[in-house]
């Protein structure tokens, strides 16, 4: 009997032990259930820290967006000035140097003053509200002779630092204008220059170019 007793009180010590053990497991299993949950915590707010920063770049983005949309733009429009300036500086220039320029084919050279012109121009055809502006809009009319056989010319001229096939377009039809009323027109593109479009174009309506003061199809004025 004293065994069996004996026994048991070793038993129930061991299970003591194993439930003492047992408390300690959950324990320390609780322990790590709460740091899991502090660090959840903690990787939530981070989460929550880097949304408002991905708010705040992408407010700097869409604001940088702008300004660079509105630097493109007012680069345009610098460019399209000072495209405008340096064909108004070609204007004057082959205006100023007509006699220089075209001096060499031609004589008893004139810049014609416009107004004069569509007095003329009216007086042979009446002119429609859009063609006496076209006339207005048009950049040089210069009135000469050819040395070679005194015909009479007159110059029906465009000018830009880059020639494009506007600028041939514009001048052929101006030129027409000119024709249809009488006037010995010849359409004439000036500038820098020539876009490899307009000049296919120049050359397909027989259009004088001029680049940089010297004349590229001298028959022209023959």
């Amino acid at each position: 009997l004293e065994a069996v007793v004996a026994q048991l009180a070793e038993q129930v010590r061991a299970l003591a032990e194993g439930q003492r053990q047992l408390q300690l497991q959950v324990q320390a299993l609780a322990e790590r259930v709460q740091a899991l949950a502090e660090s959840l915590q903690q990787l939530w707010l981070q989460v929550q820290v880097l949304t408002e920063q991905v708010r705040e770049i992408a407010a700097i983005q869409k604001g940088m967006q702008g300004e660079m949309a509105e630097m493109k733009r007012e680069m345009k429009g610098m460019k399209d000035d000072l495209g405008y300036l340096k064909g108004r500086d070609r204007e004057r220039f082959y205006g100023e140097s007509a006699s220089a320029v075209f001096g060499r084919y031609l004589r008893n050279i004139q810049v014609m003053d416009k107004g004069k012109l569509l007095e003329r121009m009216d007086k042979a055809k009446v002119l429609t509200d859009e063609e006496w502006q076209e006339i207005v809009d048009l950049d040089l009319a210069i009135e000469a002779v050819t040395r070679q056989t005194t015909r009479p010319v007159v110059l029906a001229m465009e000018v830009s630092w880059v020639i494009d096939s506007g600028d041939v377009e514009r001048a052929v039809y101006r030129a027409a204008l000119m024709q249809e009323r009488g006037l010995p027109a010849i359409p004439v593109v000036g500038g820098k220059e020539l876009l490899p479009d307009a000049k296919e174009n120049a050359h397909h309506h027989e259009v004088l170019v001029m680049l940089d003061g010297r004349i590229s199809d001298k028959e022209f004025l023959e």
